[in-house]
């Protein structure tokens, strides 16, 4: 995650992110020290923080709740008040040099599936009878996780504003409610028509 801070260099904070099970996780970025690149100048600076680091032991990140989080370090409280600014948090992917498959996958098997309801959505379904939810990129870029709806026993979340052509990588993460815990699909790809 990148993310650009202009703040007093003699200011501590941290940057945390929090799941839908209540548990967070929060990085230090001590006064006066650099940190995760962050120059600590009191000017406008970058700071990257690896998802890993970000993410901590716990933080569950198929079901984000709180994706950016920010908090005085209070083991070190400022001695007066001030002025900060966050601008361009950004979650970064990365890139990928995998070319998309040229064939498309075997249909799921399972109580997972996709439909493409129109020329700009595709619909994503499952038949868990528990919450479920659904972790897709459109044409390598960003994932984008969501929690899915539970209408009886079948979870649905449609993606809009996509396009023909666009490949679509997606997996779930599901609650068993046979086996009492949780799954994560294997990941597959479908092509908008």
């Amino acid at each position: 995650m990148k993310f650009r801070i202009k703040i007093p260099a003699k200011v501590s904070f941290n940057i945390g992110i929090g799941d839908t099970y209540t548990n967070q996780n929060w990085v230090n970025f001590p006064a006066n020290t650099t940190t995760h690149g962050l120059v600590r100048n009191g000017d406008w600076a970058t700071g990257i923080i690896p998802v890993t680091t970000l993410a901590g032991p716990k933080v569950a990140l198929q079901s984000l709740l709180d994706t950016f989080m920010i908090s005085i370090d209070a083991a070190r409280l400022p001695a007066s008040t001030f002025q900060f600014a966050i601008d361009d948090i950004v979650w970064d992917s990365g890139s990928t040099t995998t070319p998309p498959p040229t064939t498309p996958p075997p249909p799921p098997t399972g109580p997972t599936w996709v439909t493409q309801t129109s020329s700009t959505t595709l619909q994503f379904s499952t038949s868990t009878g528990s919450w479920a939810d659904v972790h897709h990129t459109v044409n390598n870029g960003a994932q984008q996780n969501f929690r899915m709806r539970l209408d009886g026993t079948t979870n649905t979340f449609s993606a809009g504003g996509l396009k023909i052509g666009d490949v679509v990588r997606y997996a779930f993460t599901y609650w068993d409610t046979a086996r009492n815990f949780a799954v994560d699909t294997a990941q597959l790809t479908y092509t908008m028509k």
